[in-house]
């Protein structure tokens, strides 16, 4: 579906895109997974052919997007970052308007359905708040009926309600066959989402795989952080805990044998309230592999 092939984009003489190499496949949520800044919404734009790379080649359905063909454009849906949608324009303006561009759309009945639009298709677009406009941006994406949609960050900033919801229509539109390219620094979402993930940072793709395979390749399932101060110094030098990685003030023990370092830690003095254990996630994937957390 989607091929990309030694991607590398140039600002001011440093390369924000080296070398990027992906194989998005038919029916996939894949996504693209790394912090702000990391180059995901540079290769998305390169990818849709609205920045050109200096170097690399793309392919979308085996057609080059640079070049624009209109049947190509109607088989793809996207939202960015950036709205797309003029603040006077109403709701249910917008929704016919996109929906007048495609010969094959979804019905405007469907998508006011999909998103729970009814009660705000005579608002003007730009009085919504961040949530219900991110809902119109990705409603407008998918009224062509696309084959592949593009969504850059899109539950960035959005309340647990609104952004499970999107995330069920995104799971939904899986189920459809439709291939997803999903940039987002979210973890949860990552995990939850996508088939298959590349870690991306400073222009680089570190590593592509599932969410689960990249997590049982980390080596330990489970993480125990340590927030008293005085006890991080001395789990840092204490030989016992052998897996340890210190975040800011905090000590974080990877481990395939809790209950072990809980019995240690209590030994120490510590309490149930100044530690927590958790299962290791794609953020400690990530660290072990940038040395970096995604999102601090």
């Amino acid at each position: 579906m989607i091929e990309v092939k030694g991607l590398t984009k140039i600002y001011d003489g440093k390369k924000v895109l080296d070398n990027v190499n992906l194989t998005i496949q038919r029916g996939e949520i894949f996504g693209l997974l790394g912090p702000n800044g990391a180059g995901k919404s540079t290769l998305i734009n390169i990818i849709l052919g609205l920045k050109k790379a200096n170097a690399g080649e793309i392919s979308i359905l085996g057609y080059n997007p640079e070049k624009n063909p209109p049947f190509l454009k109607a088989r793809i849906g996207v939202q960015l970052e950036t709205s797309t949608v003029p603040g006077l324009m109403k709701v249910r303006e917008a929704l016919c308007l996109f929906h007048s561009f495609f010969s094959n759309p979804v019905s405007i009945e469907k998508i006011i359905r999909m998103f729970e639009l009814n009660e705000y298709l005579n608002y003007k677009v730009g009085i919504l708040s961040r949530g219900w406009k991110q809902r119109v941006e990705i409603a407008l994406a998918l009224i062509g009926n696309p084959e592949i949609i593009f969504l850059d960050e899109p539950t960035s900033g959005l309340d647990p309600h609104i952004k499970n919801a999107l995330w069920n229509i995104f799971l939904e539109l899986r189920n459809e066959k439709k291939t997803i390219l999903l940039c987002t620094h979210y973890i949860e979402e990552a995990e939850k989402l996508c088939d298959r993930v590349s870690i991306i940072d400073n222009g680089k793709i570190v590593v592509t795989d599932s969410p689960i395979k990249l997590i049982e390749d980390f080596g330990f399932k489970e993480k125990v952080t340590v927030y008293k101060s005085h006890i991080v110094e001395r789990i840092l030098t204490n030989t016992f805990f052998k897996n340890v990685q210190l975040l800011g003030e905090n000590a974080v023990i990877y481990t395939n044998n809790t209950r072990r370092i809980i019995e240690e830690l209590e030994n120490m003095g510590l309490s149930f309230t100044e530690f927590k254990v958790s299962r290791v996630n794609l953020n400690d994937v990530f660290l072990k592999l940038t040395g970096k957390e995604i999102k601090k």
